[in-house]
């Protein structure tokens, strides 16, 4: 009787441990996603010039339309603004099968007016992975404080307008 149910707890183990590893090989030969290289969202950008505002980002797609420290956030890019200090800043929003992180740069054009650069990269949860790709908001040009619209991520006094040379509104924070 020892006997037999020792062989079971063997036959058990033995199969646990041939599943694994069947499985962390079919995992292996998962094509691997492609990701984008952080100095070519950069684009050579020396960040030591930069105040680091750190990243900001929705814990979940179950927190769809909340964003934790969004006051926080407003405030850093209206201040580095106001004050024409360069800022950098990462917003990632996770949904249901993706993750968007948006790289928000505030600095001086070549021609010395400011600007602000948003840079955004898409990574999809699919399987096989499609490679990461990345986007570029207009041009910003003008930021400005406005009431909030429906639509607008809730939380503190004012909601940031962006607009691009033409006075187009290109994003609201």
């Amino acid at each position: 009787m020892r006997l037999r149910l020792l062989r079971q707890v063997v036959a058990i183990a033995l199969a646990a441990v041939v599943a694994a590893s069947v499985a962390e090989q079919k995992a292996a030969d998962l094509p691997q996603r492609r990701k984008i290289p952080l100095q070519q969202i950069l684009q050579n950008r020396d960040l030591k010039k930069y105040d680091d505002g750190g990243e900001f980002s929705s814990v979940s797609f179950r927190d769809h339309g909340k964003l934790p420290n969004i006051t926080a956030l407003r405030v850093f890019i209206w201040t580095h603004w106001e004050q024409k200090k360069f800022g950098y800043v990462r917003l990632a929003l996770t949904g249901i099968d993706n993750t968007n992180t948006s790289y928000i740069f505030i600095e001086p054009r070549e021609d010395g007016r400011w600007h602000i650069a948003w840079r955004r990269v898409n990574e999809q949860g699919l399987i096989p992975p499609p490679p990461d790709t990345l986007s570029d908001e207009p041009e910003i040009t003008s930021v400005e404080r406005g009431k909030h619209k429906k639509d607008d991520w809730p939380g503190g006094e004012y909601v940031l307008v962006f607009r691009n040379e033409a006075g187009k509104e290109i994003q609201r924070l």
